[in-house]
């Protein structure tokens, strides 16, 4: 380096091949002795009295150099590996037949076909009643049925976006993902005519349905009080159909959630 005059070109190589390059002058009398083009850059005074001071700027200089580098060649390395997947996938999506053996083609359409459907189920709407006690009113919820509503969702879709955050499955555990997640709550915020309706829903059981297609596993789980029951896990099988399905263009996450007033033709949408 110091065998070359150190120009321009130079330094935009050393930029090019991300080198940091730092210039020091021993004094502020050296600076002057520069040519005019190295004065424009940033050279600090550094020597003996300010050594301790300087040095740690100078590692930290270098570390920064080091990062911006180890950076840049991992940011190339991630492009490189997601276009190598890129290009592992549409050998894939062209040999489907090589991914999916034809045994899992046709179970998994077949499977397809049973569960390709509607979800209907009902909503009702609970309006308090009140009785007296020792002169008091007292509310009771639930009370009078004031209204009932038909639910509609997809099934398969309905499957693909509990599966991702669930890897059990209950009535009670899916009831509580469409109220939270699906934004049924929402309707159930607006649904009511008075403070006094409450809105509640229960969906129906597909348990056996999905255990005979061997998309869930029965385990034998022991309560606190030793009694034994059935509980039910997503097995590998269900992840696989979900992933055939997805690979298919079969399954959407974002599906709609139709609340209708069984009195009344319109319709609630939700996405």
């Amino acid at each position: 380096m110091v065998a070359k005059e150190v120009d321009s070109a130079i330094l935009r190589r050393l930029s090019d091949s991300r080198v940091v390059f730092l210039p020091y002058v021993d004094e502020e009398a050296t600076r002057a002795k520069l040519r005019v083009d190295i004065q424009t850059l940033q050279c600090r005074v550094w020597n003996n009295d300010n050594y301790n001071d300087i040095f740690p700027s100078v590692v930290a200089e270098i570390w920064r150099g080091y990062f911006e580098r180890s950076l840049e060649i991992a940011v190339a390395t991630e492009k490189a590996r997601r276009l190598e997947l890129d290009l592992e996938l549409q050998k894939i999506q062209q040999g489907n037949s090589s991914f999916f053996s034809n045994r899992e083609n046709g179970e998994f359409q077949y499977i397809y076909e049973k569960l390709n459907k509607t979800l209907e189920f009902s909503g009702i709407m609970y309006e308090a009643t009140f009785t007296e006690k020792e002169g008091k009113q007292i509310k009771n919820m639930p009370g009078k049925v004031v209204a009932r509503y038909k639910i509609l969702i997809p099934l398969i879709d309905l499957l693909g976006s509990f599966v991702k955050l669930n890897n059990r499955y209950d009535n009670w555990k899916l009831n509580q993902y469409l109220y939270a997640e699906k934004k049924i709550k929402n309707h159930a915020a607006v649904l009511p005519k008075n403070d006094l309706q409450r809105f509640s829903f229960h969906t129906p059981d597909i348990t056996q349905e999905l255990y005979a297609y061997e998309l869930l596993e029965r385990r034998v789980e022991e309560s606190s009080t030793n009694r034994q029951t059935y509980v039910y896990f997503f097995s590998p099988k269900m992840y696989r159909f979900l992933f055939w399905a997805d690979f298919n263009h079969l399954v959407d996450d974002q599906f709609s959630i139709e609340i209708t007033e069984i009195e009344d033709n319109g319709p609630i949408t939700d996405n």
